[in-house]
């Protein structure tokens, strides 16, 4: 016989449902005869309130009644956004007998819905804050390199200087090579894994890396070389740490 009531996937899922535990089917069950349609347009439970970190609640709450977008969705970047800024240092250590065990506000976040959901306004009101960062650190780049090479240009003449004293016999203390600054980041997109590898050498603390669409990650793998290994390099970075690349 037909099982009682619609099949799932052709109505709301109560919280009940959605949040129920998985359990392993008992021996000798069946398939129902109305399998589930992944490619159906169900409706998951709206995110409560309480779910919501309580420092970012209100924000979520009022954004999301002013743009129309689902809670949930607004949530998702705020929260994403709030990883990113979090420098990469501070850590959690999971449990006090495992001190190498320890996790970052590292967060891999993907979005799905209908072009009605408002997900570009949702991303575009909590992307502003880290644009102004964006902006305000690339301006103190501009500075820091023009000044590393005012001191390049006073360092080449100290050194031809040291280098005839010295030809002369003359014993003079060698001038110190000034260092190139590091370019602060806080966002990118569409970056490759080699250069997204420089970005991160030079912003230990982490970066934000926004894609419009996921499409543009899978499309952009191997992109510039036959076959190469983009999929396995995003993997290691899943979990974060060092990862070499020549």
């Amino acid at each position: 016989e037909a099982p009682d009531g619609p099949p799932v996937a052709n109505r709301p899922l109560s919280a009940a449902e959605a949040y129920q535990p998985y359990r392993k089917p008992s021996q000798g069950a069946k398939w129902p005869l109305d399998p589930t349609d992944w490619w159906s347009e169900g409706k998951v439970p709206e995110m409560q309130p309480e779910l919501m970190p309580a420092s970012l609640r209100d924000y979520i709450l009022h954004e999301s009644e002013t743009i129309g977008a689902d809670r949930g969705i607004m949530a998702l970047y705020v929260l994403g956004f709030a990883a990113g800024a979090l420098s990469d240092s501070h850590v959690l250590q999971v449990k006090p007998d495992t001190p190498r065990w320890q996790e970052s506000a590292r967060l891999w976040l993907m979005v799905c819905g209908s072009s009605a959901s408002k997900k570009s306004p949702a991303i575009k009101e909590v992307r502003g804050p880290a644009w102004k960062l964006e902006l305000a650190m690339r301006q103190r780049s501009i500075k820091d390199v023009e000044r590393w090479t005012e001191e390049s240009e006073i360092y080449a003449k100290q050194r031809e200087a040291y280098i005839s004293a010295a030809a002369k016999g003359n014993s003079t203390a060698a001038p110190e090579k000034p260092r190139p600054p590091n370019r602060e980041r806080m966002l990118i997109g569409n970056a490759t894994v080699e250069s997204l590898a420089d970005v991160l050498a030079e912003n230990p603390r982490g970066v934000v890396n926004v894609m419009d669409e996921i499409v543009s990650i899978l499309k952009g793998m191997g992109q510039y070389k036959k076959g190469g290994n983009d999929k396995e390099a995003f993997l290691m970075g899943y979990d974060g740490g060092p990862m070499p690349i020549d």
